[in-house]
């Protein structure tokens, strides 16, 4: 009887044993499996990619619409609602194109371009 009693025991802290290393396994897992998923979203980063899209549509528009350049109006205003009505930015579904920095579009901001020599400088309005 004993002997039985002593088996149970051992069985007891047998399953014991296993469920703590299985639980202490789980919890590790599920530690470095949560990391995965971890968003380092860097909004400044974002941000630059999207002032350089504008920028390279802008330039795009400029070299199609150059007979609007002389010498004496070297600069020309555009927005960037007018670039992407003219199909040289693509927006989002809503029809905007969404600062990553901020609760904004850049919709309603103006693009300075100017001719030079080498080609065009292209400057976009700050937000306000």
């Amino acid at each position: 009887m004993k002997r039985l009693k002593y088996l149970k025991d051992k069985k007891i802290m047998t399953l014991a044993i296993i469920l703590l290393v299985f639980t202490i396994g789980y919890f590790i897992i599920v530690n470095k499996i949560s990391y995965a998923f971890v968003n380092d979203y860097d909004a400044s980063f974002y941000h630059t990619q999207v002032m350089n899209i504008i920028e390279e549509g802008a330039k795009k528009y400029a070299q199609d619409h150059q007979e609007e350049f002389t010498e004496e109006e070297p600069i020309k205003y555009v927005t960037v609602q007018e670039l992407i009505d003219n199909a040289y930015l693509i927006p989002d579904e809503e029809g905007n194109i969404k600062d990553p920095s901020e609760d904004a579009t850049f919709n309603s901001r103006k693009v300075r371009i100017k001719l030079q020599d080498n080609g065009f400088e292209i400057e976009i309005e700050k937000s306000v």
